[in-house]
């Protein structure tokens, strides 16, 4: 996410500067991009590391076109975000409705899931009532909200 004044914020930044204050051999800059393009930057050579990056049960490490930590940094809750006054989703049966996800994550899920841009027209769709629900990462996700109920977006 990016705070108020600009630069980005939240548990995977305060991360990354922790793991600058003990690298001696450069500086690592932080830069925020979509899913999709993080992960390409990283094959291009254009990205030294991606943070996160979580594993992918239908995918081999090995034919991965990167290496990525075997063990976790952090733990990462992602959430099913849907309207509360409807009926919980049935898990096992997510390919039934309408399920977007960021841009670059669909590959995560064994279901057909739509992908999206950006955390807040995820949101914006579900409380629209556009989608039934989206799948994102708990902590940015829920920053966003607390930044609509702010600008009273979902009162509008």
């Amino acid at each position: 996410m990016i705070g108020e004044d600009g630069q980005p914020r939240g548990g995977f930044i305060e991360v990354v500067k922790a793991i600058d204050r003990v690298y001696t051999e450069g500086n690592i800059s932080i830069k925020l991009f979509p899913i999709a393009r993080s992960v390409r930057n990283l094959v291009n050579g254009q990205a030294d590391f991606l943070i996160p990056y979580i594993p992918n049960a239908h995918i081999q490490p090995e034919t991965l076109p990167f290496a990525y930590a075997s063990e976790p940094i952090v733990n990462v809750a992602f959430v099913l975000y849907t309207w509360a006054d409807k009926p919980i989703l049935p898990m096992d049966r997510l390919e039934e409705y309408e399920i977007e996800t960021l841009r670059g994550a669909a590959q995560h899920f064994a279901f057909e899931i739509s992908e999206i841009d950006s955390f807040r027209q995820g949101l914006m769709k579900v409380a629209m009532g556009r989608t039934d629900g989206f799948i994102v990462e708990q902590d940015a996700a829920d920053s966003c909200i607390s930044v609509l109920f702010e600008m009273q977006v979902f009162f509008s």
